[in-house]
């Protein structure tokens, strides 16, 4: 049997296009941290990338065969697009995007497919960069919703911060980073602190990281504010620079 000549290959020096980059929601941002089960976990990520592709990416024309998807076929065109969300979303999860049957799905297709090479190819290099950031030798993708999260969890750190030097203000002892990371459970589960309980394993490695953090948290004379925590936090989780940070967030639109 013939093989038919390949395509010329998909051009994404950036993985993916422009558009998905800075519009596109990072699943990683908004999911929670805890699943019971692998099939609970890929059951989440198959409906984040489901409500993403249906918010960002179909077009006006198209959602009349989006919302038939599970009876039909969808155009090439829109499998590209999905293919370059699950791409894209790989760099911030990495191989726990597998765990998604609807990922499983299109891997496998990509076997019998004209440009499945390709589509592999920037899956598995997708993979690298998130091994890369994992390791903090690469910086991570910026969530363009992130200042909209920024604004959010400032409103919930301003409970967890009266709470605590409410708490700690009478001791005369050096609190510790065991009992600071107690307290904060019990606050922000207590006050149903969403999106601090969706990262809380990454804010108590911080507390535990930045000791400096918590005499700033309970010192009256060296109080920190919630924006700035929220600051030396996030860039202490993804490794930008400050400044570097914040600029990034302000270019943002609510």
């Amino acid at each position: 049997m013939a093989i038919k000549p390949s395509r010329k290959p998909e051009h994404h020096p950036y993985l993916v296009s422009k558009r998905i980059r800075d519009q596109v929601p990072l699943i990683i941002c908004h999911m929670r941290r805890e699943f019971e089960t692998c099939q609970e976990l890929g059951a989440c990520i198959t409906e984040e990338l489901d409500r993403i592709m249906g918010q960002y990416l179909v077009k006006e024309s198209e959602r009349g065969l989006w919302a038939q998807r599970d009876e039909g076929e969808l155009t090439p065109s829109l499998w590209a697009r999905f293919d370059d969300l699950i791409i894209w979303q790989t760099v911030s999860l990495g191989d726990l995007m597998e765990h998604s049957p609807v990922v499983q799905f299109r891997i496998q297709h990509w076997k019998i497919m004209s440009l499945g090479v390709e589509r592999y190819r920037r899956y598995n290099w997708a993979r690298y960069k998130n091994m890369r950031i994992l390791h903090r030798l690469e910086l991570p993708p910026i969530d363009p919703e992130l200042k909209q999260f920024k604004k959010t969890t400032v409103r919930e750190l301003q409970i967890v911060l009266q709470d605590l030097r409410g708490h700690f203000a009478k001791s005369r002892q050096r609190t510790s980073a065991a009992d600071l990371i107690g307290r904060f459970r019990h606050i922000i589960a207590k006050n149903r602190c969403v999106n601090i309980q969706g990262n809380q394993a990454s804010w108590e490695m911080f507390f535990e990281a930045k000791a400096q953090s918590i005499e700033r948290l309970v010192t009256p004379d060296k109080r920190s504010r919630p924006a700035q925590l929220f600051d030396d936090w996030a860039s202490w989780a993804t490794t930008y620079k400050l400044e570097s940070l914040r600029q990034k967030i302000s270019l943002q639109k609510l």
